[in-house]
């Protein structure tokens, strides 16, 4: 027999068991959002061992998750509706992240979130050697486009009071869904025997 001298093929071929991780990075966990346009996730998929080389993140899917104040679970289809049917969505790679949005993939969309409702994203990544990730990332959220009720001033008691010494003001506010929570008052306060002057919060 005589020996070719034509090239030898040369392959190249990964062999990785080891499995990718995730980190949803938005929305955040427990967030409160008023409204939320992309959700994103982190993937990466860690060498099988030192001086190897991992096989890279081929996928990542995301569910997004709304439950009731009754308990009904439901997953967004990725289109049109929630389903109590279990839905993976795709993602779509942008840089080092996954990003899920309307239009992104292609074909998708993002639902309209309510305020009576707590919602959760849970993601998944798969590697380019078909290993999923065995612990998901779950991040929860609410949406609150409820603005509080009006706030009332408890001291001063009354309009047109009479004061020969005022060390406090005070007052209350409410928010009425009970999502987010009152973070911040602000006030003004008017000289009006100053021609309608306001206060800057120090004699500086």
């Amino acid at each position: 027999n005589i020996e070719s001298t034509a090239a030898k093929p040369d392959y190249v071929f990964y062999y990785d068991v080891t499995r990718p991780t995730q980190t949803i990075t938005k929305p955040t966990q427990n967030e409160v959002v008023t409204s939320l346009a992309t959700i994103s996730v982190n993937a990466g998929d860690p060498p099988p061992a030192a001086n190897r080389v991992a096989s890279g993140i081929n996928q990542v899917q995301i569910k997004i998750v709304a439950t009731d104040l009754y308990s009904d679970t439901t997953y967004w289809n990725g289109v049109d509706g929630w389903t109590p049917t279990e839905t993976w969505l795709p993602t779509e790679a942008s840089g080092n992240n996954w990003i899920y949005a309307t239009g992104q993939p292609a074909g998708y969309a993002m639902p309209d979130f309510v305020d009576d409702k707590l919602y959760k994203v849970i993601a998944r990544a798969k590697d380019n050697c078909g290993n999923w990730s065995i612990v998901y990332s779950t991040n929860g959220f609410k949406r609150d486009q409820t603005a509080p009720q009006q706030s009332s001033i408890l001291k001063p008691s009354a309009d047109n009071s009479y004061f020969n010494q005022l060390t406090t003001l005070s007052g209350q506010s409410q928010d009425t869904n009970n999502t987010s929570k009152i973070t911040r008052v602000n006030l003004t306060i008017q000289d009006l025997t100053l021609g309608s002057t306001y206060w800057q919060g120090s004699n500086n």
